[in-house]
């Protein structure tokens, strides 16, 4: 009897087999490597979709977005991947997910004199996301947890506004808290 309803709970649950699951990210945007010597780190948001294949495995997709020194950096990011359920502990749900991805970085450069116009470059790349997070369910519908996922985008050497090369690409970390719920 135990069984059937721990199977019963979990059927109805977040990431449970054939469940769709909307969430919102809040956190903190690591930069790593040149990107953190030219650029401070931000707060950055991403919306979360999952839906669940089965117990263990869910098609997991992201779109998230952060901004950083005044705007003079951005990233856009649109990636997709596995969501591997590690365990079903009580109303804890441990996991991992990794994936492949598109990347917009967005640099912005001031203009030659002092006129204040300023002038931009934004290629699209391709790059790897990986990492661990937790979730909680708080309800059959509703879930809150954490997420901590490396990303490395794969550069290109683009050139800049006044003709200098630009290494564009880089690595970054995201420390997310999320909320979201499951239909």
């Amino acid at each position: 009897i135990r069984r059937q309803r721990q199977m019963c709970i979990r059927d109805s649950s977040p990431f449970a087999p054939s469940s769709n699951n909307l969430g919102i990210d809040l956190g903190q945007v690591f930069l790593m490597g040149d990107l953190s010597e030219d650029y401070s780190d931000n707060l950055g948001f991403r919306i979360n979709y999952t839906y669940g294949v089965s117990d263990i495995f869910g098609f997991e997709s992201n779109l998230g977005h952060s901004s950083h020194t005044d705007g003079a950096f951005s990233m856009t990011h649109l990636d997709m991947g596995l969501r591997t359920n590690l365990a079903w502990f009580d109303r804890i749900i441990p996991y991992l997910s990794f994936g492949l991805g598109f990347y917009r970085p967005s640099y912005t450069f001031p203009q030659k004199g002092n006129t204040g116009e300023t002038a931009s470059v934004a290629p699209i790349l391709f790059g790897i996301h990986l990492g661990p997070g937790v979730n909680l369910q708080l309800t059959n519908r509703l879930y809150f947890g954490t997420s901590l996922t490396f990303h490395d985008i794969f550069g290109t050497e683009t050139v800049k506004p006044d003709g200098t090369k630009l290494n564009a690409g880089g690595t970054f970390t995201s420390l997310l808290i999320h909320a979201g719920m499951s239909f």
